[in-house]
């Protein structure tokens, strides 16, 4: 939605609107030279580590799981701070032990710039084997990470291949606002958050 945003805004020159995401008005605004969009809260609950991570991704020892949304939404499963997520590989058989999206996150211990959390975002049971950047994630890893005590405001590395820095704001209206850079990257002007 961060690149409908961009694109919203370099085709028309207006600087913020709404976006339809199906039947769900989705506001964008740009500020600071980033681009937002304003999601609203989803529960997020602390959950049991799932047995079934272990042959996913074998033994990585998680630290803590939470869940968000309904049974087709989120499973957050969070990772020690500073553990390196690129090691863990894409989760082919993911949809065999749920229709949640899996959202592997840790406190970063890198130099990422702002990067206070890092994540990765695994759907392949709905065609997404990982996705760059994700603003959906990143409102569901606001909430969870504001929990632990990390505050209103969340910087995030996206750890996928292309990379993303995604910034977040829990607002007082129960609205969560998910901020990137977004840059065409081929000549065709596809789009991804950048850092």
């Amino acid at each position: 939605m961060l690149a409908a945003a961009y694109l919203l805004h370099i085709l028309t020159g207006d600087t913020g609107g709404v976006i339809r995401s199906g039947t769900v008005p989705v506001p964008w605004h740009v500020r600071r030279e980033l681009y937002w969009i304003s999601l609203p809260h989803i529960e997020v609950l602390p959950a049991e580590i799932p047995r079934w991570l272990a042959e996913v991704f074998g033994n990585t020892a998680p630290v803590a799981a939470a869940t968000a949304g309904g049974v087709s939404d989120y499973l957050i499963v969070q990772w020690p701070a500073g553990f390196d997520l690129a090691q863990l590989p894409v989760p082919q058989g993911l949809g065999v032990f749920t229709r949640r999206a899996l959202i592997a996150t840790c406190e970063s211990c890198y130099s990422h710039g702002l990067a206070r959390i890092e994540s990765r975002y695994f759907a392949p049971q709905y065609g997404v084997s990982e996705d760059a950047a994700t603003g959906s994630a990143m409102r569901v890893l606001a909430l969870y990470w504001q929990a632990q005590g990390l505050g209103r405001e969340i910087s995030n590395y996206q750890r996928s291949a292309n990379g993303g820095l995604l910034f977040s704001e829990v607002a007082d209206d129960y609205q969560i606002y998910i901020g990137g850079r977004v840059a065409p990257v081929d000549e065709e002007q596809s789009t991804n958050v950048i850092s």
